[in-house]
């Protein structure tokens, strides 16, 4: 108990700190009030207080308040503030994520292998899993190669893409569409429905209705979405009770070989911090797993063009003109640094598996949960066993 008292003082001090806390603003504590139910109790008698012991009383009910946040965030309940100083990514620019994967949507190839591969180990992960869903969607879906593969496993599902960049958009609405190639194929395609809906949406703010899907997929794009846990609040937001949440991303670890260089590349997530958010965010039951893997090169320039192709450059702080023939020249000679001993040339991605449950009774936003009642007059009704 000393431990957690210690602890929760600590934090205590830490909540009194920051800026948002009145108690940081000296000139705020005489606009405290007391609780509604301490001055009617009170009544007429709390004015006849000094003003001495009122500023006492005020100091102690603030006190109180500081420690019961400050337990509140060690237990859990308040972790969200905290973790999301950790884990948002202000350096990412989220019209250059858009621009990026609009340029790679005109001339996919050098990375679908990695974003094949990954989709390929998402599903063996389903493969234990007994479920049924109505409505599946894929965040970040693409060019649709995951919807085919979805709709292959769960052929009576309705689907929906979703994708930030609007070439990527168009190129999955091409790609899943009815064949329009010949007169038996349109005669054919009379009626059919595209495999699955696409649209254009930010996945910290989807155009769904509440509690209305029952899969949330997502390959690969949670570490572009800059504000993880607004991604995970939406999908808890739109996910039905007992549906199951799906997802990869690179881990903290990819691309380890780049940064040991010096250069400045994007902030990849920490799997414990995203399993702390899943339950933040109100998911049940979360599941987190890594594997790494070694990807090699024989040439440095393939090695710069494939690196280019899984998003490029998204930063803030990038530089915004042309960079020249010098800067290329520049970065092949640093990366032939990693050239190994065999001759080729290595870098790590670190996959990061994730999947949870939205529990059945959903806590709602102000980090509440409903509960049921049962009638006083039901109880008793029946024998005892039945």
């Amino acid at each position: 108990m000393s431990g957690c008292g210690n602890a929760i003082a600590q934090h205590a001090q830490r909540i009194a700190a920051w800026p948002g806390n009145p108690a940081s603003h000296s000139g705020h504590s005489e606009s405290l009030r007391a609780p509604p139910q301490t001055m009617h109790a009170a009544g007429s008698q709390a004015s006849k207080k000094p003003a001495q012991a009122r500023r006492s009383g005020c100091a102690m009910a603030l006190r109180n308040e500081t420690l019961r946040r400050a337990f509140m965030a060690i237990i859990g309940t308040d972790r969200a503030p905290i973790l999301r100083t950790m884990l948002t990514a202000p350096d990412l620019d989220p019209s250059a994520v858009r621009r990026q994967f609009s340029r790679r949507a005109a001339s996919p190839g050098s990375a679908d292998f990695l974003f094949a591969e990954v989709e390929a180990r998402m599903l063996e992960r389903l493969d234990p899993v007994r479920l049924a869903p109505r409505s599946v969607i894929d965040v970040g879906c693409g060019a649709g190669r995951g919807l085919l593969a979805l709709k292959k496993r769960y052929p009576a599902a309705e689907l929906i893409g979703l994708d930030s960049a609007l070439a990527m958009v168009r190129a999955a609405r091409v790609a899943l569409a009815p064949p329009q190639q010949g007169f038996f194929a349109r005669l054919r395609a009379r009626g059919e429905q595209p495999v699955a809906r696409i649209v254009a949406a930010d996945a910290r703010a989807l155009p769904l209705a509440d509690s209305s899907v029952d899969l949330v997929w997502s390959n690969l794009a949670l570490h572009w979405f800059g504000a993880p846990e607004r991604a995970l609040a939406e999908f808890h937001r739109v996910a039905r009770p007992g549906a199951l949440l799906q997802f990869s991303f690179f881990g903290v670890d990819t691309l380890a070989e780049v940064r040991a260089l010096g250069a400045r590349i994007m902030h990849f997530h920490d799997l414990h911090d995203v399993g702390d958010l899943l339950g933040a965010a109100g998911f049940a039951e979360p599941v987190m797993d890594s594997e790494r893997l070694q990807l090699s090169w024989s040439d440095a320039g393939a090695m710069l063009a494939d690196l280019r192709a899984l998003g490029g450059n998204a930063l803030r702080g990038r530089s915004r003109g042309l960079l020249g023939r010098a800067h290329r020249d520049a970065w092949l000679r640093a990366l032939e640094s990693l050239r190994r001993s065999d001759g080729r040339l290595q870098l790590t991605v670190e996959l990061v598996f994730g999947h949870a449950w939205c529990p059945q009774r959903k806590r709602r936003g102000d980090g509440l949960a409903p509960i049921g009642f049962v009638q006083r007059s039901s109880i008793g009704r029946y024998p005892r066993g039945q």
